[in-house]
């Protein structure tokens, strides 16, 4: 986990506690609360889109070593 990870996150965290108050402001709780939420959730969303990218870019990899020892087997008949 890199340090932008969390910034979003601490961000929001931030203005919870500074503009936040639960029981005087339900919905500025409620608002940063909710992104401070989204937040985390995107940055588990990237992170899994990278992951795929990766295995995807290795699948990619494989197929074309395959088709490269497939076409010299073929050659070589």
């Amino acid at each position: 986990m890199n340090s932008t990870d969390t910034v979003g996150e601490a961000c929001f965290i931030e203005n919870i506690r500074l503009f936040g108050n639960e029981q005087k402001e339900p919905e500025q709780f409620n608002l940063y609360n909710g992104l401070r939420v989204m937040s985390v959730a995107i940055t588990s969303l990237s992170k899994a889109v990278e992951d795929v990218q990766r295995q995807c870019g290795s699948i990619a990899q494989q197929l074309h070593q395959v088709n490269r020892k497939m076409d010299e087997l073929s050659r070589s008949r």
